[in-house]
């Protein structure tokens, strides 16, 4: 019975011009036609498609959104040709010094990333201001490779072609007015220009990583910077005193530090001190006797989450703010540079708003993973 009634009132919807919805004359439903528009599975189904279609335009959004803020590398033509020349590196030879100067560029409060290993690294850092470089080293055979991951390395892509001698040639071009390099004996600092012409005193920090096999790659590094040291460029420990060149050499990671400690009346490379172990200063603790201090460490460094905790919108709490400035005083009391990594990179204003605290309660040195847009931040950081 109950069938019958189905079929006489789906009869109705289906004859033209009977039933509760009139049909225009000629109307005939086909197979894909739904004679029950109104039905309740009919109306879910129309909702569901449309709310998935709603969160693809969403997500398409902010994706537009994400690749517009990005977009400076693309859109500007220097920085296109930076990206692309990254692409084909190991089918040309490319000279970082052969395509641009560093005059005019402002040295500014942080530090880039080369997770990758790119002849543009280089390029792209020091052009932004930039003071220190962070890379991890990875050996094989008789080269020390750059990398992330052991499964990414290139033989093209190591420490010598990407920055021991694009450096030197750099700083040879600086200090064209030398008529001779000159020795760890005779040199005479005063002389010696950085790669900054706007500040030729400051020193560029390469932050070495020490990933797999420490002790390989420290015994591998020292001859690799023979040639910077050769030629006067690099900072040193000279038994009594440190004297700043235009390079410095910082090892981070799992570099063993009585590698570092071992060379007591001259070093060249410098350590990353732990910011969470050092001690408050005291007649006990003077800095000179201290486990670390400007003799034999350049940073103190800590995850900034383990050293000051999450910060949201809500800011930073007044503990945490009394952490930093704490930290940032016992460091300095020792000779030592702060720096934090891991600091927020997302939303861009939270990022913002975290690096202008930090640069303004006396952090040295920010992290910085996008190389193409440090330097606004940092400088609109200064003047707050």
């Amino acid at each position: 019975m109950s069938s019958r009634r189905w079929t006489s009132s789906a009869q109705e919807l289906l004859t033209p011009g009977t039933g509760p919805e009139r049909k225009p004359p000629g109307f005939v439903p086909t197979k894909n036609c739904n004679p029950c528009p109104f039905l309740k599975r009919a109306l879910y189904s129309r909702t569901a498609q449309r709310f998935c279609w709603a969160l693809l335009i969403v997500f398409a959004i902010f994706k537009l959104l994400s690749l517009a803020q990005k977009g400076d590398k693309l859109y500007f033509r220097e920085h296109a040709a930076s990206y692309f020349q990254s692409l084909d590196i190991l089918e040309n030879e490319y000279s970082v010094v052969s395509h641009w100067t560093t005059h005019d560029i402002i040295p500014v409060t942080c530090y880039s990333h080369n997770a990758h290993g790119r002849h543009v690294s280089l390029q792209s850092a020091i052009s932004s201001g930039c003071m220190s470089i962070e890379m991890k080293l990875f050996p094989s055979g008789n080269d020390l490779l750059i990398g992330p991951i052991p499964d990414m390395l290139s033989r093209e892509l190591n420490l010598r072609n990407l920055y021991i001698d694009p450096l030197l040639r750099m700083l040879r071009e600086v200090n064209t007015s030398l008529e001779t390099p000159h020795s760890d004996a005779n040199r005479n600092e005063d002389e010696i220009l950085g790669l900054f012409t706007n500040d030729p005193t400051q020193t560029l920090v390469l932050l070495i990583d020490f990933d797999a096999d420490p002790d390989r790659v420290w015994s591998q590094l020292l001859p690799y910077l023979e040639p910077l040291r050769e030629a006067g460029f690099l900072s040193y420990f000279n038994g009594s005193a440190v004297v700043h060149g235009p390079l410095t050499i910082v090892t981070t990671g799992n570099v063993p530090l009585y590698r570092v400690l071992e060379r007591s009346t001259f070093r060249d490379v410098f350590y990353d001190a732990p910011l969470m172990e050092i001690l408050p200063v005291s007649s006990q603790n003077p800095p000179q006797n201290s486990e670390y201090n400007s003799r034999n460490s350049y940073y103190a460094s800590a995850h900034f989450r383990t050293a000051v905790g999450s910060v949201d919108f809500n800011g930073f709490s007044e503990s945490q703010l009394s952490n930093v400035r704490q930290q940032v005083q016992l460091a300095h009391a020792h000779g030592l540079k702060v720096r934090y990594w891991g600091t927020p990179t997302w939303p861009h204003e939270l990022r913002n708003y975290v690096r202008r605290i930090l640069i303004r309660e006396g952090v040295d040195i920010i992290t910085v993973d996008e190389a193409s847009q440090p330097h606004q931040t940092t400088l609109e950081s200064r003047n707050d």
